[in-house]
């Protein structure tokens, strides 16, 4: 078989499939966010029209349901994906390294087109660049690579909230310039729509703007330590058979139980978030860690969800499609 040629359909790992079209679709549900409205309402949704009605109760289900957790699960399938690509590939007799670097270069190339000519918040970027880096820890025990994704998981937490409380010490210009990324002005509203409704050309530099303080500033900051952490973490659950179904149905109920603090946790966060009137100071780092750590729990759950429907026989045809997806 060329090694370029895709996965034969009896050597694919159904669950694996299911899961990641589960996260892919689960993705759009906060990404559509940025596709209908300004940039700064995807992270301060009283920057752009009313939060009353229809609008709150929008937001709030996809910021209890969705928000980081299914781009939490894709990461983390990544991570999975980069140990089972390289140990088919060894399999085969295949230059594992070589087939590894050449597919992310592409991954690149793609991610860079994505990000600077179609939409600036691409991750296919910093998946290729930490795919590159994390590459060499596959072999690694299971253990050893859990315990470096939940270091990471804690660094993220850590440098959130200092960051969250630097903001008294920032100088006037950043606080001011970071004020307005956070609640636009109605010119800088017009402004930003303006652009978005004009031709593809004029389109490119504000894009390209974006697209680069996602990939040096937030990569620094937070996309490199929070998307390391579920990767590692997924190349970890991979080897332990937690993401192929393997594991008994006892213990999926048991990990389906994670659900219950982790919406306690998102839910009370979201009230602290209106209780502090979606203030900067308080929103931007310090008021995202409910849902940050919230998370951790989330995402057991949902694997767990998924890999019992997979383990069973209700709605197989559904199945075929997210895996198809």
């Amino acid at each position: 078989m060329n090694s370029s040629a895709p996965t034969l359909l009896k050597e694919r790992i159904a669950s694996l499939d299911v899961l990641r079209g589960v996260a892919i679709l689960g993705i759009l549900l906060m990404n559509i966010q940025t596709f209908s409205m300004i940039s700064a309402a995807y992270s301060n949704p009283t920057a752009y029209g009313s939060l009353d009605g229809a609008n709150y109760w929008v937001w709030v289900f996809s910021h209890l349901f969705a928000s980081t957790k299914f781009i939490a699960i894709f990461s983390l399938l990544f991570g999975a994906g980069i140990v089972l690509f390289t140990e088919r590939a060894e399999k085969k007799g295949k230059n594992a390294t070589k087939l590894h670097y050449r597919r992310n270069f592409w991954l690149l190339v793609i991610g860079l087109i994505h990000a600077y000519l179609i939409w600036y918040g691409d991750i296919l970027v910093a998946y290729a660049v930490l795919a590159l880096l994390w590459y060499w820890v596959r072999n690694w025990s299971a253990k050893r690579l859990f315990d470096m994704g939940f270091t990471f998981f804690g660094l993220t937490f850590i440098i959130s909230m200092s960051m969250g409380n630097s903001m008294i010490h920032w100088d006037a210009e950043t606080y001011s310039e970071i004020s307005q990324a956070w609640q636009p002005s109605a010119e800088l509203i017009e402004k930003e729509i303006a652009n978005h409704r004009s031709g593809f050309f004029a389109q490119i530099p504000e894009r390209a703007n974006m697209a680069l303080t996602l990939q040096v500033f937030v990569f620094m900051i937070d996309t490199f330590w929070r998307i390391s952490a579920w990767m590692l973490t997924g190349m970890a659950l991979y080897k332990w058979g937690y993401l192929s179904a393997q594991k008994s149905t006892r213990t999926y109920l048991l990990m389906l139980l994670a659900l219950i603090p982790g919406f306690a946790i998102v839910c009370f966060g979201i009230d602290q978030q209106f209780g502090h009137d979606w203030t900067m100071e308080y929103s931007m780092y310090l008021g995202t860690q409910f849902n940050f750590v919230g998370t951790l729990f989330v995402v057991a759950g949902y694997i767990a969800l998924v890999m019992l429907w997979v383990k069973s026989s209700f709605l197989n045809g559904l199945k075929s499609i997210f895996a198809a997806t």
